[in-house]
């Protein structure tokens, strides 16, 4: 006569049960592919601006006095028709590396901006 087929143990049970909860499935076909999370946000000084053109920081001065969010800083960006920004915040020394393409705001210890300039 042959064995009598055994049971699983409770615990065994649960082990599988919980390893069945973290298996992945693959996205179905044709689905675009999901981004891998990065370490860090996008920095909004990457943003690239349209090509062509060069800085002009009289553009961007209305963005004086106004809190430095990713929205006003977009605009000044777009406006002074710089490729880049780079934001300047109390105590730092920005690098003497000159880019005619990028605006430097200048942000005061309240988070506004200061003032503008391209380099």
């Amino acid at each position: 006569m042959p064995p009598a087929p055994q049971r699983l143990r409770p615990g065994a049970l649960g082990l599988l049960i919980l390893l069945g909860a973290c298996s992945t499935t693959a996205p179905p076909k044709g689905a675009a592919p999901r981004p891998k999370p990065s370490a860090k946000p996008a920095v909004i000084s990457q943003i690239n601006a349209p090509a062509g053109g060069r800085c002009n920081p009289d553009q961007a001065q209305w963005a004086q006095g106004q809190a430095a969010s990713a929205r006003i800083i977009e605009q000044a960006r777009v406006r002074a028709n710089a490729r880049w920004v780079r934001l300047i915040h109390p105590g730092e020394k920005p690098a003497t590396d000159f880019d005619a393409q990028r605006l430097s705001l200048k942000i005061d210890p309240q988070g506004k901006v200061q003032s503008g300039r391209c380099e």
